[in-house]
This record gives structure tokens, C-alpha cells and sequence, in this order.
């Protein structure tokens, strides 16, 4: 290790103040990106900013990322999704009746080891979840293309075929 003295107030020469400021950035982008969210979720954001950053391109190795630098393997990312986008929790059968709905509407707050943090928004409370449904991935790469936006396939169990989706649009304007 060696020490080196950085002049003051020029954080361009400090690395982790460049860093920092990025995670800050990030969750100030999370924090803005919904007028609903209160600056308590602060923490969170953080978290999940940091969550996903060390998940992605790193600005001193742009073809890998902090995760593949310090662990020697590509990082899972198909369970990366929007932060502050809606979603819905699956409640467990165990806890609701018969008659109760099946899922929960929240905004994806950030990720946790086995699954996703919430805030519910009828208990305007935080809950972890495992099973979240939300549309809007922020990455999901197709067999040949990358496609944005779409459920994935096997983790939901949903087909989003481009061709089935465009022929429903025909149909419902009537072009078939």
C-alpha cells in the first residue's frame, strides 16, 4: 500500500470520492425518478444503486465489471430490475384468505440476497419478497437481440413472443 496525498479540494484526484459520487448520483437519480418516495428510503437507494453498479461496466475496466474484478466470474444479472418501478408481491397462500387478493402493489426499493425489497403501498411499510412481478427489467438479453422491457420468459412462465404481441396490435386495429 502506499500513501499518496491528493490537493485539497480536487476530488477529480481522489478515486473513491469519484466513486462515491457516482453511488450518490445514482440513488439521487432513484430518489427523483418518483415524487413518492420519502428521503427515509435514502439508505436503500444506496444500497441498490451500489447493488447494481457493482453489477455493471466499471469506469477503470469497461469490459468488466466490479463484481468479475473482485470475484473472477460474470455477475447474475436477470434479476436486475428498474428501482422505484411498480410491482407486485406474491403473498403466500398461508397468509391470505380465500377470497384475498394474491399479490401486493409496491415500488421496487432495492435488492436483497435472495430476492427484492419493497415499500407496499397500502402498508407504506418495507417487505422482502422473493416472488415480484414487474415488467420493466433493466436488462434482458433474447437469444439474438437485446430486448428491453419484456418479462423474461422463465422466470415468470409467461410467453412474450414479438410476433404474437404484434399480431393482438393488428387485431385490435383491425388489419387482419
Amino acid at each position: 500500500m502506499e500513501l499518496f496525498i491528493v490537493s485539497p479540494r480536487t476530488p477529480q484526484q481522489n478515486l473513491s470520492d469519484g466513486e462515491i459520487r457516482t453511488v450518490v448520483e445514482a440513488a439521487r437519480t432513484y430518489m427523483h425518478s418518483r415524487n413518492d418516495l420519502p428521503k427515509a428510503l435514502w439508505a436503500e437507494l444506496v444500497n441498490a444503486a451500489t447493488h447494481v453498479l457493482n453489477r455493471t461496466g466499471h469506469s477503470t475496466a469497461p469490459e468488466k465489471s466490479s463484481y468479475e474484478l473482485c470475484f473472477r466470474k460474470l455477475p447474475y444479472i436477470k434479476h436486475l430490475r428498474i428501482v422505484g418501478s411498480d410491482c407486485y408481491a406474491h403473498i403466500p397462500k398461508a397468509n391470505r384468505k380465500k377470497v384475498d387478493t394474491k399479490a401486493i402493489q409496491g415500488i421496487l426499493i432495492g435488492y436483497d440476497p435472495d430476492g427484492f425489497r419493497i415499500l407496499c403501498s397500502q402498508k407504506k411499510s418495507l417487505s422482502r419478497s422473493r416472488d415480484v412481478f414487474n415488467e420493466k427489467l433493466l436488462y434482458s438479453v433474447d437469444e439474438d437481440e437485446v430486448v428491453e422491457n419484456k418479462v423474461d420468459n422463465d422466470e415468470h412462465g409467461l410467453i412474450w413472443d414479438s410476433d404474437e404481441a404484434m399480431n393482438t396490435e393488428e387485431e385490435k386495429e383491425g388489419n387482419v
